[in-house]
Protein backbone atom coordinates (compact mmCIF):
# COMPACT_ATOMS: atom_id res chain seq x y z
CA UNK A 1 0.00 0.00 0.00
CA UNK A 2 3.07 2.38 1.23
CA UNK A 3 4.18 1.68 -2.53
CA UNK A 4 1.03 2.99 -4.07
CA UNK A 5 0.72 5.99 -1.78
CA UNK A 6 4.17 7.29 -3.12
CA UNK A 7 3.21 6.36 -6.78
CA UNK A 8 0.23 9.01 -5.98
CA UNK A 9 2.12 11.13 -4.18
CA UNK A 10 4.62 11.83 -7.84
CA UNK A 11 7.45 9.44 -6.33
CA UNK A 12 10.15 8.40 -9.00
CA UNK A 13 10.27 4.95 -10.14
CA UNK A 14 14.04 5.28 -8.58
CA UNK A 15 12.42 6.05 -5.53
CA UNK A 16 9.84 3.50 -5.46
CA UNK A 17 12.56 1.05 -6.27
CA UNK A 18 14.37 2.53 -3.02
CA UNK A 19 11.71 1.83 -1.08
CA UNK A 20 10.99 -1.28 -1.86
CA UNK A 21 15.14 -3.00 -1.56
CA UNK A 22 14.63 -1.15 2.26
CA UNK A 23 11.58 -2.38 3.02
CA UNK A 24 12.61 -6.01 1.40
CA UNK A 25 15.86 -5.69 3.17
CA UNK A 26 14.35 -4.50 6.91
CA UNK A 27 11.74 -7.00 6.77
CA UNK A 28 13.31 -10.34 5.04
CA UNK A 29 10.75 -10.38 2.39
CA UNK A 30 11.38 -13.95 0.72
CA UNK A 31 11.76 -13.80 -3.19
CA UNK A 32 9.04 -15.17 -5.10
CA UNK A 33 8.81 -18.70 -5.81
CA UNK A 34 9.10 -19.76 -9.18
CA UNK A 35 5.84 -20.85 -10.99
CA UNK A 36 4.16 -24.27 -10.38
CA UNK A 37 0.96 -24.43 -12.29
CA UNK A 38 -1.29 -22.02 -14.31
CA UNK A 39 -4.13 -20.87 -12.36
CA UNK A 40 -7.15 -20.07 -14.31
CA UNK A 41 -10.74 -18.73 -13.61
CA UNK A 42 -12.20 -22.44 -12.57
CA UNK A 43 -9.33 -23.16 -9.95
CA UNK A 44 -8.33 -19.80 -9.12
CA UNK A 45 -9.40 -20.77 -5.12
CA UNK A 46 -8.05 -24.26 -5.58
CA UNK A 47 -4.25 -22.80 -3.89
CA UNK A 48 -5.53 -19.44 -1.88
CA UNK A 49 -2.98 -19.25 1.06
CA UNK A 50 -0.14 -21.88 -0.74
CA UNK A 51 3.26 -19.79 -1.28
CA UNK A 52 4.29 -21.91 -3.32
CA UNK A 53 1.75 -20.52 -5.84
CA UNK A 54 2.35 -16.96 -5.15
CA UNK A 55 4.12 -16.56 -9.05
CA UNK A 56 1.19 -18.10 -10.02
CA UNK A 57 -1.53 -16.23 -8.84
CA UNK A 58 0.76 -13.05 -9.64
CA UNK A 59 -0.24 -14.05 -13.54
CA UNK A 60 -3.64 -15.00 -13.21
CA UNK A 61 -4.03 -11.22 -11.74
CA UNK A 62 -1.81 -9.34 -13.76
CA UNK A 63 -3.53 -10.72 -16.93
CA UNK A 64 -7.35 -9.96 -15.04
CA UNK A 65 -6.68 -6.95 -13.47
CA UNK A 66 -4.53 -5.45 -16.32
CA UNK A 67 -5.37 -1.51 -16.41
CA UNK A 68 -7.06 -1.41 -12.94
CA UNK A 69 -4.20 0.32 -11.38
CA UNK A 70 -3.85 3.26 -13.53
CA UNK A 71 -7.53 4.07 -13.63
CA UNK A 72 -7.65 3.53 -10.16
CA UNK A 73 -10.66 1.53 -10.29
CA UNK A 74 -11.08 -2.13 -8.78
CA UNK A 75 -11.23 -4.61 -11.19
CA UNK A 76 -13.13 -8.03 -10.66
CA UNK A 77 -10.56 -11.18 -9.62
CA UNK A 78 -12.81 -13.18 -11.90
CA UNK A 79 -13.94 -11.47 -14.79
CA UNK A 80 -15.97 -13.71 -17.25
Amino acid sequence: MVLIALDRLGATPQRLDEWYETYRDAHAVPPIPEPVAPVDPENWQDALGERSREADYRGFLSARCSGSASTGRSAPICRR
